[in-house]
């Protein structure tokens, strides 16, 4: 009885649509070299063979909540690595940099100022098309707190070059950061409709020392600033930046 029980939860379980209401047949960027993946739920430790199953596209980590509506399976392009989630009705793809994404990034993501020895990586979620989310994620050795200081400086100069409104927080904004030792978050300002929920975290980990930065946009992400921009030197020597802050911020 309990695998005649098995047999059917996994029969009803591989049946579920690949979405909800309709089924897809293409990725898009129009592959259709789409495969089923399940998803597993729950507070998982997963041993080496369930590590590298996640890694390789075989099995997707759905989180710790399972609902009515969550999915059993993502589908996943094998040609161009996106990933289509039922629940959330979106596509998203992860790579090292910011090229092959149906949709291309807002200006804001491209010309985030990432070092050249981070670990770096760019994802995008889009819907019919337009894109719904989109994110880039650094991490890197920084040599003391001073380099988180200076990359804020880079930060901050960066948004000014390109005209934007931000506003920041500082000191409890750590406490989501329990083993930080100093953090900082821009939030990103629409020049006509105020708050958009777009944020720039960076944060600092003293052992081993450790800088990460994070960019996130929601919605298409197209920002309207003021008009004008800030001259590129006028703006390095009001933060002060050194040669290689200048080079990491680029000129022109």
């Amino acid at each position: 009885m309990i695998v005649g029980l098995l047999v059917g939860a996994f029969s009803w379980y591989e049946s579920r649509p690949t979405r909800l209401g309709r089924r897809i047949s293409a990725c898009p960027l129009g592959h259709n070299a789409l495969r089923v993946v399940p998803v597993v739920y729950g507070l998982r430790n997963p041993d080496a063979e369930e590590l590298h199953k996640l890694e390789t596209h075989e099995l997707v980590a759905g989180g710790c909540a399972l609902g009515v509506n969550s999915p059993a399976y993502h589908a996943y392009c094998d040609a161009c690595g996106y990933e289509y989630d039922p629940e959330f009705d979106c596509w998203e793809r992860r790579n090292a940099t910011p090229v092959g994404f149906a949709a291309g990034f807002s200006p804001i993501i491209t010309a985030f100022p990432v070092p050249k020895n981070a670990s770096t990586q760019y994802l995008q979620q889009i819907r019919n098309g337009l894109r719904v989310w989109q994110h880039v994620s650094s991490r890197w050795e920084a040599g003391s707190e001073r380099d988180f200081e200076d990359t804020a400086k880079v930060i901050e100069a960066n948004l000014h070059r390109q005209s934007l409104q931000f506003g920041i927080s500082t000191p409890t904004y750590i406490g989501r950061y329990p083993n930080a030792s100093n953090a900082m978050e821009f939030g990103l300002l629409d020049g006509d409709s105020g708050t958009t929920g777009s944020t720039i975290t960076l944060v600092y980990y003293a052992d081993p020392p450790t800088l990460s930065a994070d960019l996130s946009i929601y919605g298409p992400g197209e920002i309207s600033t003021p008009k004008g921009r800030p001259a590129y030197e006028t703006i390095c020597d009001k933060y002060h930046l050194s040669q290689e802050a200048r080079e990491q911020l680029g000129g022109g």
